[in-house]
């Protein structure tokens, strides 16, 4: 069995680089704090993108981990099934 360690390539659908970016950046930021220490401009920053383009994606930043939590979700039950069906 392969490594199941790794984390999805964002995007796997074809996403706004701008939702990519604040995804991604949301990413960097839980490697270095808990999530409730992080702010929207803080977010915003690390991403290179203004607040209001966090909040034409995402409603808040719950739902900016929401999506990232289920890609992963979703990429780790692609990887486990195709595991599974080819042993």
């Amino acid at each position: 069995m392969t490594d199941l360690d790794e984390s999805p390539d964002v995007p796997q659908k074809r996403l706004p680089p701008g939702k990519v970016k604040i995804m991604e950046a949301l990413k960097v930021l839980l490697e270095q704090k808990e999530f409730a220490s992080i702010t929207i401009s803080e977010l915003a920053s690390t991403a290179g993108v203004t607040e209001g383009l966090i909040y034409k994606y995402f409603k808040d930043k719950r739902d900016v981990l929401h999506v990232v939590l289920s890609d992963y979700v979703d990429f780790f039950l692609t990887r486990l099934e195709t595991e599974l069906r080819d042993t």
